[in-house]
C-alpha cells in the first residue's frame, strides 16, 4: 500500500473542497428555486377562493378595505429591535371608517364647532384602535407570544379626510 506525500493529500483535500463548495452552491440554487416556486404556489391558492379557508385571505367583497381602510392593525412576527428588522405579515385588521355616522348640524353649530367636535370624536376613535392594538399584544404576551418570535403589533392610519 502507497501512502500519499503531503503534498498530494493537501492537493486532494483541496480538490474535495473545492467540490464540495460546488456542490453546496448547486443545492442553494435548488432550494432557493424550491423556495420561490412553494413561494408563487401559495401566493396562486391565496388568490383562489377555493383556498380562502386554508389561507385565511380576505374575502373579494372585503378586500376593498384592506387598502382603503382609515386604519389597519398589522400582526406580525419577528424581532423588533435588531438592526434590520425582519417581519412576516400574521395578518391586518381593517379599521374601515374611524366616524362612521359624523354630520355636520350646519343649523346648530359652527364650523369651528364642528370641527372641534369632530376633532375629539377622531381622537376618541384613535384611542379605542391603540387600545385594540395594546389588548392584542397583552393577549399574545400573557398566552406565551409566539414560538421563536416576538409579535409586533403596528397601528398605521390613512385615508383620513382632513388630516
Amino acid at each position: 500500500m502507497k501512502t500519499e506525500t503531503k503534498d498530494q493529500l493537501r492537493a486532494k483535500i483541496k480538490k474535495l473542497e473545492e467540490s464540495n463548495e460546488i456542490w453546496a452552491k448547486a443545492h442553494e440554487r435548488l432550494r432557493q428555486s424550491l423556495v420561490e416556486a412553494n413561494h408563487k404556489l401559495h401566493e396562486c391558492q391565496a388568490a383562489d377562493p377555493e383556498f380562502a379557508d386554508k389561507y385565511k385571505v380576505v374575502d373579494p367583497e372585503n378586500a376593498y378595505w384592506m387598502e382603503n381602510a382609515e386604519a389597519l392593525i398589522e400582526i406580525s412576527t419577528g424581532h423588533m429591535f435588531e438592526a434590520e428588522p425582519v417581519r412576516q405579515r400574521v395578518c391586518t385588521v381593517p379599521i374601515p371608517l374611524l366616524m362612521n355616522d359624523w354630520r355636520w348640524n350646519s343649523e346648530k353649530e359652527t364650523r369651528e364647532e364642528n370641527d372641534a367636535r369632530r376633532q375629539k370624536a377622531l381622537s376618541e376613535s384613535f384611542g379605542k384602535v391603540y387600545q385594540l392594538a395594546q389588548s392584542i399584544t397583552e393577549l399574545y404576551s400573557s398566552v406565551g407570544g409566539w414560538p421563536d418570535d416576538e409579535v409586533i403589533v403596528d397601528i398605521k392610519f390613512q385615508n383620513i379626510e382632513g388630516m
